[in-house]
């Protein structure tokens, strides 16, 4: 969500010879949408056949798309399982530049076994000045637990682009495909979960980001209560400011069956809320304190459940202005991923965040 608006970003058939790409999505009510637009596609070294699973989130005023990638066909290293790439734009509807290079991988997941997962599903968020970044692992060999076969781990980054493996490369969660968002209010890292093979949307939670309480099916959301027979609810996204933060309330959407057939699904949505008893302003905002800041004062706003339970839109949410993060436009007011673009590189960042200089300012890559 940004100034009051949402956005959400899926992967779909290209109808190219791409398995899939990135479509955007944008709406002002979270129930009327914009016509769907491709705003990246495959067809590149590291990702010839699909772009897919994408997590767009705000760093240093810099957006970062990351996404599942893959080449089954030639890619330079030889290695045709899943990674993670990242492609970056100056503004949330793009256009986005790719890095060629992917950003986290591991080709000894699967080195001869082209039917694993491996690396994907990324989820992105900032936390205290750097890019959390989880995702699924699903490796060759590995005994999991079910009921969804996979772990997911954690890599965090300073700059968005060069990242380490966090926890000693051990898991953080002991499933998979999950979305991570920071609550401001709460102080905690909340996480959705739910396999596309599963009815079930889990959720779970961490102060550190890293120890999460354990899948538990006691912990779920209301999900869609017309669910057909053999269909699914699967694939949650919780919905946050653009650097991946909210306040105690938001709503997670996911997709869910209209028949039992695999992929056909629509979006549903419900609340989700850390602390009901701190949090719980349903009933006087809609969707979330953030969203109804944003519209109601038309800027960019944190919002805050003053009146927990309150069903008097006047006596309901507390609004604060969203403090400035150092970035680039002062040192570079075209963009950073323009500027680069324009200078003949493939994608740019802000190397240099709250420089004024120019020649000190973007990190340009090729």
């Amino acid at each position: 969500m940004e100034n009051g608006q949402y956005y959400v970003f899926y992967c779909s058939p290209d109808n190219t010879q791409q398995w899939d790409a990135i479509r955007m999505v944008s709406s002002p009510d979270a129930s009327t949408w914009s016509n769907p637009e491709i705003v990246l596609s495959g067809g590149n070294p590291y990702d010839y056949n699909s772009v897919c699973d994408p997590s767009v989130v705000k760093f240093h005023g810099v957006y970062y798309l990351y996404h599942t990638c893959i080449n089954t066909v030639s890619p330079p290293d030889g290695y045709k399982n899943n990674r993670i790439c990242v492609a970056t734009a100056d503004s949330i509807t793009g256009p986005y530049h790719l890095l060629v290079e992917p950003v986290v991988q591991n080709i000894t997941c699967a080195p001869t076994n082209t039917n694993i997962y491996c690396v994907g599903q990324p989820s992105a968020l900032v936390h205290n000045d750097t890019v959390y970044l989880y995702f699924t692992q699903v490796a060759d060999g590995v005994n999991y637990p079910g009921p969804n076969q996979g772990y997911v781990y954690l890599a965090t980054s300073t700059d968005g682009i060069h990242f380490e493996w966090a926890n000693a490369k051990q898991p953080v969660y002991l499933q998979r495909d999950v979305d991570v968002k920071y609550d401001r209010t709460s102080q905690v890292f909340l996480m959705v979960q739910g396999d596309v093979g599963d009815k079930h949307i889990s959720y779970a939670m961490s102060k550190d980001g890293v120890h999460f309480t354990p899948y538990n099916l006691n912990n779920t959301i209301a999900t869609n209560p017309n669910l057909p027979s053999g269909g699914t609810n699967n694939n949650p996204g919780l919905a946050s400011e653009s650097d991946g933060t909210f306040s105690g309330m938001t709503i997670t959407a996911y997709g869910s069956s209209y028949t039992a057939g695999w992929g056909d699904w629509h979006l549903y949505a419900s609340y989700i809320l850390v602390d009901p008893n701190a949090n719980d302003c349903t009933a006087c905002a809609y969707m979330s304190c953030d969203f109804q800041c944003e519209k109601v004062l038309g800027s960019p706003q944190w919002g805050f459940c003053a009146h927990p339970h309150s069903k008097n839109g006047q006596a309901c949410c507390d609004c604060t202005a969203i403090p400035a993060v150092p970035d680039c436009h002062v040192c570079a007011p075209e963009g950073c991923v323009a500027g680069c673009v324009g200078a003949g590189y493939q994608m740019g960042i802000c190397g240099s965040p709250g420089s004024s200089n120019p020649s000190a300012c973007c990190s340009c890559f090729n």
